[in-house]
């Protein structure tokens, strides 16, 4: 199939940008989980239709489809990873912190992360959308592309100097808190979208980031806009991210870094 990341990734999401504004003022938005469940379940509605009005031959994984019973099967030669929605705590408080949606899409039915060829992830709350195709780069376009793509080339970009520069770390465990302890006070940011956070190093804004338990459908989107960005993503172990078997339903302790030097330090503050 020509042009996935286009016709799969991008104009679903595309669609999806579009139609939340009418998600949001159709009903009473009270800041509810139940409010922000419905959300979810309404935007997850509207992507997987997307893929069942044409046909599309995967697997198609969605957080909210796997509550209920197994992934929809259409086809076997594809995997789906999709997330409606990502960030729903900064969605339910009725802030203006972003909160984002992905799909990514693997070439096989029993996948490695290596298989990934194509994803995107687009900012619910602006018009921020970058894509990836394996083998082609990473870019980004919305508020400073002047709607003209922009190649996201990361390696020789970073501002890595003490400071000036930063890592997202996510703490939930005293563990992660031992690993924050360990890193410069410059460093400690987190968006609350791990997508958006990973988003952002391979767009060179931020310069690596560290999660002691990276849900796998979010990892898999920001694996291959990282590499394709000229980035690195392994495990905590220091283990290509790459080669691991891929389960949606797993969480994976990684790092995210624009250049060997910044993985090697993140590494030392998660050893």
């Amino acid at each position: 199939m020509e042009n996935l990341v286009n016709q799969y990734c991008i104009n679903p999401l595309l669609l999806l940008k579009y139609r939340w504004k009418y998600f949001e003022s159709s009903r009473n938005f009270s800041g509810t989980f139940s409010d922000t469940l419905l959300a979810d379940e309404n935007a997850e509605s509207l992507l997987i239709n997307y893929f069942r009005n044409r046909n599309f031959p995967g697997i198609i994984f969605s957080e909210e489809i796997l509550k209920t019973g197994p992934p929809l099967k259409m086809g076997d030669k594809y995997t789906v990873a999709i997330d409606p929605l990502d960030g729903s705590m900064n969605f339910m408080r009725k802030t203006r912190l972003p909160y984002s949606a992905l799909i990514t899409i693997l070439e096989s039915t029993s996948p490695k992360y290596s298989d990934a060829i194509a994803t995107a992830v687009i900012s619910l709350t602006d018009n921020d959308l970058w894509y990836a195709e394996r083998g082609k780069g990473c870019f980004y376009k919305g508020r400073y592309s002047e709607n003209k793509p922009i190649r996201c080339e990361v390696s020789d970009k970073t501002l890595w100097r003490n400071r000036e520069s930063f890592a997202f770390i996510e703490i939930y465990t005293q563990r992660d808190a031992e690993i924050r302890s360990k890193l410069p006070n410059g460093f400690f940011r987190n968006l609350g979208s791990a997508a958006l956070e990973m988003a952002l190093v391979a767009e060179g804004c931020a310069d690596g980031r560290i999660s002691s338990c990276q849900k796998a459908h979010e990892l898999v989107a920001g694996n291959l806009l990282i590499g394709e960005a000229g980035g690195i993503n392994l495990t905590f172990q220091g283990l290509p991210i790459s080669d691991l078997e891929y389960d949606f339903n797993a969480t994976i302790p990684s790092i995210q870094a624009c250049n060997a030097d910044i993985a090697k330090f993140l590494l030392k503050a998660v050893s």
